[in-house]
């Protein structure tokens, strides 16, 4: 039996997570398409029906339904959270932080929060990731190539939040993932010698 997708562009269908995905591009061996909206992060099987060949192999086929930090759909319909705003990421929630943030007063990641592959600065004057939640920017198979920016704002008389203090990035039960450019060399050479005590 030939193997390959149809040449025929309505002999190939895609779905994911039940949703057909609208096909932009085909060949015998790849297919590009635009997924359909889904309420909600997922991560599901992208399956591909080939007409008379049956469903393609899923081995590698994963796919993540994930909301977008700049959308205000992901915020209920709402802008994005605002200056001095306390935020929650609930659990079962993956969020793609792809804009700058102001200031918050909190962040609470219980779900994941995912850096966009871009430069980024995520501002709060604490970030608790906590109960399996994830803080994450770039994996140990694809690190981080571009600048992020974790800034810790405030001031010694700012709210204290019990254990962890002021102005603090603290991980309790969670993952906090960060994977950047290898950097060849970590070392260098002192000008002149360092004396103890100075």
């Amino acid at each position: 039996m030939p193997i390959g997708f149809s040449p025929n562009k309505d002999g190939n269908k895609v779905f994911i997570a039940g949703i057909p995905c609208k096909m932009t591009y085909f060949t015998k061996t790849e297919i590009r398409c635009t997924t359909g909206p889904r309420k909600g992060t997922i991560e599901t099987k992208v399956r591909v029906e080939v007409d008379g060949k049956g469903m393609a192999t899923q081995d590698q086929a994963d796919f993540q339904y994930i909301d977008v930090w700049s959308s205000p759909y992901t915020w209920g319909y709402k802008n994005p959270p605002g200056k001095g705003d306390g935020v929650v990421i609930p659990a079962g929630q993956t969020i793609l932080l792809d804009v700058d943030t102001p200031v918050f007063s909190f962040l609470v990641v219980r779900g994941e929060l995912i850096f966009d592959e871009k430069n980024i600065a995520l501002n709060s004057e604490k970030i608790l990731v906590v109960d399996g939640g994830k803080l994450q920017v770039g994996t140990e198979t694809k690190p981080f190539e571009h600048k992020a920016k974790i800034i810790l704002h405030g001031h010694l008389h700012n709210k204290r939040l019990p254990i962890f203090g002021t102005k603090v990035l603290a991980v309790r039960e969670g993952t906090l993932d960060l994977h950047g450019k290898v950097v060849p060399i970590t070392w260098t050479n002192l000008a002149k010698t360092a004396l103890p005590g100075l």
